[in-house]
């Protein structure tokens, strides 16, 4: 019976603290901004800003419910894109340098493809963040590509202002039929319990 009480808190347990949160959007502007230098795979090492090229994004703030260590992946469609994640507020700028301090940037990613991954990113629950995508185009205009933001972490991520960290998350179908499982699990545990010691 212990061990069937123990596999329903554990159930539990990771069914209460696992969120994954997610928003899709376009190109944030027809103008296009500088952006820091960028280089290939997941990059923590972001020291300057390239005063190359300008580039069509999208923007988000955001802000984290739980503290710790979060994923995220990044997939434009039918564009390559690198994306950054970094701390407080970006400011696109279509002059050269971006007055946004290069110390703000935690990490980027470039794939060479249409999806930007990130392993582990550690963020405080409270603290304001932004998302940079940046995708392959450098000419203004307006272009009909959209971003889907993905993150997994110990808690709900709150985009753009839009939500509250008070909301609860609801385990999902799949999470109430562990949740059932392991309760008719404890039930048949607390029966042969009674049948052997009667």
């Amino acid at each position: 019976m212990t061990r069937a009480l123990f596999l329903l808190l554990s159930l539990y347990s990771a069914l209460s603290f696992a969120a994954t949160s997610e928003i899709v959007a376009g190109p944030s502007s027809t103008d296009t901004t500088y952006a820091p230098t960028i280089s290939a795979g997941e990059n923590t090492n972001i020291a300057t800003y390239s005063s190359s090229f300008k580039w069509i994004y999208t923007l988000h703030s955001f802000q984290v419910c739980e503290s710790g260590v979060y994923t995220a992946t990044s997939t434009t469609t039918s564009v390559v894109n690198t994306t950054f994640f970094l701390n407080g507020t970006f400011t696109p700028s279509p002059t050269f340098p971006p007055t946004t301090p290069i110390s703000n940037f935690i990490v980027s990613d470039f794939s060479g493809g249409s999806t930007s991954s990130f392993t582990g990113i550690n963020l405080t629950a409270g603290q304001p963040y932004s998302v940079l995508v940046a995708y392959n185009q450098t000419t203004p205009g307006t272009y009909a590509y959209t971003d889907t933001l993905t993150m997994n972490g110990p808690g709900n991520v709150i985009f753009n202002g839009n939500g509250s960290c008070a909301a609860t998350p609801v385990p999902t179908l799949s999470g109430w039929a562990q949740i059932l499982m392991a309760l008719a699990l404890v039930g048949i545990a607390g029966w042969q319990y009674r049948r052997y010691t009667a």
